[in-house]
């Protein structure tokens, strides 16, 4: 059945977001994400929420293969990425 309803959601224009922040998004919250993603995507979003303390603050967004990582965690990595690259 699972796949049945995604491949109606696409032919219907919509795309499946898994989002996992650091702590509980509020409504407007939720709200303002689902916007950005749809504006990047071009596509209505169906959004999967989940809580990930590991991300230390923000959240990161996965719609199929693509990832948009607006994590504190995954600002530290590419920080952590460019000084070492310099060195």
């Amino acid at each position: 059945m699972r796949s049945l309803e995604i491949t109606l959601d696409e032919r219907l224009g919509f795309a499946h977001a898994d989002v996992a922040s650091a702590t509980e998004l509020t409504e407007t919250q939720r709200l303002a994400l689902s916007a950005q993603l749809e504006r990047l995507t071009g596509k209505r979003i169906r959004m999967r929420y989940s809580v990930d303390p590991a991300l230390i603050g923000g959240a990161v967004a996965r719609i199929g293969s693509t990832v948009y990582d607006g994590s504190v965690r995954g600002q530290l990595h590419s920080l952590e990425h460019r000084l070492t690259a310099e060195a």
